[in-house]
């Protein structure tokens, strides 16, 4: 058996000094593997925040797609907490920073401290908005990203591979 350097399982990041203080927000991973109880979840930000402000919270809102077209997708600034009350959603807290690569472990058919509303379902597609509120105590804006987990095992080669 041989041990070493796995180079298809690193993650490289940087900073970009030009952006420092431009207020920019950038979701910049987006990977998970699925398992037969829970799923892996990578995601990583670039968050270069302006002076005085903060990303506060991220919270992740798994849209079923056979509900897409039903839903409102968002591209303003606004909290939509309201609409997606009936919607799994997984809070992401109590970062010190969230410039990073980070993973989280998810259980299916479990709701918790993390995962709200309802549980998340196996061999399904979800659409995913990735609402990340961002500003101060002053005034806070919600940046909303969309991405795509479907809750199979079909690409978990690829989260290891790529």
């Amino acid at each position: 058996m041989k041990f070493g350097y796995l180079d298809y399982l690193t993650v490289n990041g940087s900073i970009n000094f030009l952006e420092i203080g431009s207020g920019k927000t950038e979701l910049d991973e987006w990977r998970y593997f699925i398992q037969d109880k829970n799923f892996y979840l990578n995601w990583g930000l670039s968050a270069y925040p302006e002076k005085n402000k903060m990303v506060d919270n991220i919270t992740m809102t798994f849209i079923p797609f056979d509900e897409v077209g039903q839903t409102t997708v968002f591209d303003d600034k606004e909290d939509h907490s309201d609409v997606y009350k009936k919607y799994s959603q997984y809070i992401i807290s109590d970062k010190s920073s969230y410039s990073g690569y980070f993973q989280e472990l998810i259980n299916f058919d479990e709701v918790g401290s993390k995962v709200k509303n309802q549980k998340l379902k196996q061999n399904f597609l979800y659409l995913v908005d990735i609402c990340i509120k961002y500003g101060s105590n002053k005034k806070w804006e919600y940046r909303h990203n969309y991405k795509w987990l479907y809750t199979t095992k079909q690409w978990n080669e690829v989260f290891v591979h790529d």
